[in-house]
């Protein structure tokens, strides 16, 4: 396949900068100053000029009533060029069959006489006198000079009548803009030339010069007033002649045309089919590579088609230059054919050109090092410059010219140079920029791998580049003010050493920041050695700046050697040659943030280009910090009996998750040095044999031990603690004070269990469920030690007594386990009391159950060193408001009653401030029962005890509770919740209580007023 030096014949007038330089104007026409061979040579054919050179030579054979034919387009669009061409034509027979002979074959054989006008010039005599000049008759218009005035239709014809002309009127908006500024009578120069241009078009549509064609041009969009007048002068011929003025536009901008005129001006040989179709297959090819890629969803025909068109241009060429066309100033046509002159100049360089490396000529073959290119963009638009330079192209030092050498190939520059393509228009609303799939689309081609574009080249000009921005549908563009890139870049500047180590701190520290603190529970994150404080209870992780060769600080070392806590060190280190890239990220990580935060501050909006940005430059550093930590720490030192070792660490994110603690556990327990198994019998094997000293150990010194003995494996800080618990739990150690026992111990002596599951308050009999403990036989005796030779108890039946004291001794009868010491069982004694009336007397009656002796004190002394004994009904004298009562017995007192006197015996007085405890049995009747009644003592704050709980159904659960346990409603519930979430889910939930606790004679009052319950004085104490 030939490359574009081997395919391409460049004319010389490319090469020459005098020729590139020259742009023809109507007068060269005039002067005769056009070379008509080489002119022709380089010229397309239009469709317009087709249409231009029909009308005009259909006119001059007399075969057309149509005079007027105006040339719209913007500056620079073909239109003096196509003038200049039906000119020429007009003025020299000899080239007519050869130029336009396949377009309209005249039968006009003469010669016309062709004059014209610029609007560039200034004549004396205004244009009329400028026409009547070049025809010779300059005194036919001396009327009109002095002072200047319009010549009329009728001086028109006489001026013009005969002899075939052609008038080309080019360019003359700036001309009338210019001169409304040069007054003449009441009006100005402009008005003037209207009214004698208006005069003339008139004449012109009359019969007496058919033999006159005119050709006017138009600069659409540019001269606004200029183009203004010639739209009145042109409905002042339509509206007087009944005519219309017929339209011409010399360039279709958006049609193949501009590569046609491109190839003329450019090349001066044809083109073999077959070569030009393999280049575009070839093409084609690379990117069908390229969607099955994914990275572009051009159609590979498609753009073979485009190829075959636009050769050997390429088809993005089109599209890019109808961005900036429409710039203020820019030449259009004009202004691409010298760009494309100068590009082609470059690349076909006899010493330093491309061309032998390119089958298309692209909008990235620009050289930009290069003063004339430089001097083609500018002329486009000047406000790049500083893009260019640092980020484009400035003799090796520009950000794309650097990566080319780091990545070894030019996609870098070709990249931004498509991209500063893209960016050149400056109108207002243009389209600007170009997505990453239309940059890869524009840069695919034979022999290029496009596949490095979005993996290497669009990274690292987005990361890096200071002018290149993306809008807000993702496109690349540069623009004249710094991006985030470039704010990035001052931030950095302005950070010294410690102020990006301590970001690295913080990052590494958020990296490894411990959760469950179950392996480690701090982090020294790149610390100085007398920062470190090893302590017993907690494992510290140490991060620290990598030592040269990989190997552990020897800092680090001497602190390990030193410290009795060796078991409470692990170090995480590594690759000290990839340090540097630590600190670069943390820097642009550390400024990205910043930058985002003042944005937030200026309250820009998280939709804005820039803010979206700042964002993704964020998250690229944040990617690359982790990469470089990756490639950095990769070594753990942990503590072994043979010292530190070190095992390989491997960080691994998930996407940009990243949990630290978990990965070093992992890695712990690979090797061995952590375990989340805490009480297999290897685990407790391990702590006997490592922990303990002996069969008796402090706990303070087992704890000690696994903070100092390096072999000691690493696990959830509390356990050791759950481990005794667990084992004291089955008996497998025990606990004296702060010494533990591990065993085996010796068999434990016998035993009793003493269960009181009921009483009666009235008798004070109360009933027993007696259980032996480690034996068989229980033996019980009354108000002293049992023994052997004392009554053997049936135990298979509760057991029911008044006695106030018993003893019960258990015997094993297999001799297993020696005879343990008697276990004693005191019964309480219940006081009740009752107010009653004798005549005027008012009576107190006590109870005690067992029978005991009652002391009691009506003076408010205590009962037990100052009293009277009871022996019957007391009377209550008038003054007496309180009568404090106990009962004792063989030692054993009931509680110490506050009893309040009535006023009426009849009534029951309750002290409001005092506690209160209320001896009635209470049951629910049904778990809805039940829970109203939680319900209430919750909201009353009551306690109960002597309690039952019972849960009825196809199965059942009973629960009893020692009598002197005293629960509150929180402690009821959780309980309840118990049984029916873990051993009976369902059945009738009943609570059975002897007795409730009030903290006030209030509550109690408040309790039983809801409740709507009846009490009785003897079942109230309060104390």
């Amino acid at each position: 396949m030939k490359n574009l030096r081997e395919l391409c014949e460049v004319r010389q007038s490319v090469f020459d900068k005098s020729r590139r330089d020259v742009t023809l104007d109507i007068s060269d026409l005039i002067d005769d100053d056009i070379d008509t061979d080489q002119f022709f040579a380089e010229n397309f054919i239009t469709e317009g000029m087709k249409s231009l050179y029909t009308a005009v030579f259909k006119r001059l054979e007399g075969n057309s009533d149509d005079g007027i034919f105006k040339l719209t387009q913007a500056m620079g669009g073909g239109k003096t060029h196509s003038m200049i061409a039906v000119g020429l034509l007009a003025k020299y027979p000899e080239y007519r069959e050869k130029v336009m002979g396949d377009v309209y074959k005249t039968s006009f054989k003469g010669s016309a006489k062709v004059i014209g006008f610029t609007g560039r010039e200034n004549p004396k005599y205004g244009i009329w006198g400028y026409i009547a000049e070049q025809l010779g008759k300059k005194d036919k218009f001396k009327e009109y000079y002095d002072p200047l005035e319009a010549p009329g239709q009728s001086a028109w014809i006489n001026l013009l009548k005969g002899e075939p002309i052609v008038i080309l009127l080019d360019e003359l908006p700036p001309y009338f803009q210019a001169a409304q500024a040069k007054q003449i009578g009441d009006g100005n120069l402009a008005d003037v030339t209207t009214q004698a241009l208006s005069n003339l078009l008139v004449a012109i549509g009359k019969k007496e010069l058919s033999n006159v064609s005119l050709v006017i041009s138009d600069l659409s969009a540019a001269y606004t007033e200029g183009s203004q007048m010639i739209r009145q002068i042109m409905d002042d011929f339509e509206s007087e002649t009944n005519r219309l003025s017929k339209n011409f536009t010399p360039v279709q901008q958006n049609t193949d045309e501009i590569y046609h005129i491109l190839r003329k001006r450019l090349f001066s040989n044809e083109f073999d089919e077959k070569e030009v179709e393999e280049i575009a297959d070839a093409y084609a090819e690379a990117i069908r590579e390229a969607k099955q890629m994914d990275i572009s969803t051009e159609t590979p025909e498609k753009f073979k088609s485009a190829v075959m068109d636009s050769f050997p241009f390429h088809p993005a060429i089109r599209d890019l230059y109808a961005r900036f066309k429409e710039n203020q100033g820019f030449m259009q046509t004009r202004g691409l054919i010298r760009l494309m002159r100068t590009i082609a100049a470059r690349m076909f360089d006899e010493n330093d050109g491309w061309a032998e490396q390119r089958y298309l000529i692209a909008p990235d073959d620009i050289d930009l090092n290069n003063p004339d290119t430089l001097t083609e963009i500018n002329s486009i638009n000047s406000k790049l410059n500083n893009a260019i330079s640092k980020d484009i192209a400035d003799h090796g030092k520009a950000l794309a010219e650097q990566l080319d050498s780091k990545f070894g190939h030019n996609l870098s520059s070709r990249t931004a140079n498509l991209i500063l393509m893209s960016s050149l228009a400056t109108v207002q609303n243009a389209v600007r920029g170009l997505a990453d799939s239309e940059i890869i689309r524009n840069l695919c081609g034979p022999d290029t791998d496009i596949s490095k574009i979005k993996t290497e080249v669009l990274e690292e000009l987005k990361t890096n580049s200071w002018y290149l921005h993306m809008d807000n549908t993702g496109k690349f563009l540069y623009k004249n003010v710094q991006n985030v890139v470039a704010k990035l870049n001052d931030y950095v500047k302005g950070y010294n050493e410690e102020s990006i180590r301590q970001e690295i701190k913080k990052q590494l520290e958020e990296l490894f920041q411990p959760q469950l603190k179950d392996c480690y529970q701090n982090v020294y994150v790149l610390p100085s050695i007398d920062e470190i404080e090893v302590v017993q209870q907690k494992v510290s992780l140490i991060v620290y700046r990598p030592h040269p060769g990989g190997q552990l600080h020897p800092d680090l070392q001497k602190l390990y050697d030193d410290n009795q806590y060796q078991n409470r060190m692990l170090f995480l280190t590594g690759d000290s040659h990839s340090m540097r890239s630590i600190f670069d990220n943390a820097a642009n990580l550390k400024a990205a943030g910043a930058i985002l935060e003042e944005f937030r501050r200026e309250k820009m909006p998280s939709g804005d280009p820039q803010f979206v940005e700042a964002e993704k430059l964020l998250q690229s550093f944040d990617h690359r910090f982790r990469s470089s930590v990756r490639e950095t720490f990769v070594k753990l030192f942990y503590p072994t009996k043979n010292g530190l070792m070190n095992a390989n660490f491997q960080m691994q994110f998930q996407g940009n998750n990243y949990n630290g603690e978990e990965q070093i556990k992992k890695t712990l327990e690979e090797k061995r040095k952590f375990t989340t198994d805490i009480s297999s019998d290897s685990f407790v094997r391990q702590a006997e044999s490592k922990l303990f000293i002996d069969q008796k150990t402090p706990w303070s010194e087992i704890i000690k031990r696994s903070a100092t003995r390096p072999d000691w494996p690493w696990h959830k800080p509390d356990a050791l603690e759950q481990l005794k618990e667990e084992m004291i739990r089955k008996d497998h150690w025990r606990q004296e004070g702060n010494w533990v026992l591990k065993g085996p111990f010796p068999a434990p002596p016998t035993g009793v269990n003493i269960k009181q599951i009921a009483r009666d308050d009235d008798t004070g009999e109360a009933t027993l469920k007696i259980t032996p403990l480690h034996g068989d036989t229980v033996y019980f005796e009354i108000d002293s030690k049992a023994t052997e030779a004392s009554l053997e108890l049936d135990t298979s039946q509760p057991y029911k007594t008044k006695e106030l004291k018993l003893s019960f001794l258990c015997v094993d009868s297999t001799g297993e386990h020696d005879t343990g010491e008697p276990v004693e069982w005191h019964n309480s004694i219940t006081l009740k009391y009752q107010f009653f009336g004798a005549g005027n007397d008012k009576k107190l009656e006590l109870k005690a159950a067992p029978d005991a002796p009652i002391k009691y004190t009506t003076d408010g002394s205590d009962p037990l060193n100052h009293c009277g004994i009871y022996d019957g009904p007391i009377t209550i004298l008038d003054n007496v408001k309180y009568v404090l009562a106990i009962a004792e017995k063989k030692g054993i007192q009931s509680d110490k009653l506050s009893i309040p006197v009535p006023t009426d015996p009849s009534s029951v007085e309750i002290d409001k401030e005092k506690e209160t405890t209320w001896r009635k049995r209470v049951k629910s009747d049904s778990t809805a029962d039940t829970f109203k009644w939680l319900k209430s003592i919750r909201k009353h704050n009551v306690k109960l005890s002597e309690i039952h709980i019972s849960v009825n159904g196809q199965h059942w659960v009973s629960l009893d509770f020692d009598e002197r346990l005293i629960l509150n409603h929180d402690k009821l519930e959780k309980t309840l919740e118990f049984i029916q979430t873990n051993l009976l889910e369902e059945g009738e939930v009943i609570i059975d209580a002897g007795k409730l606790h009030f903290d006030s004679g209030q509550q109690f009052i408040d309790y039983v007023e809801e409740e709507k319950i009846e009490y009785k004085a003897g079942e109230i104490e309060q104390r």
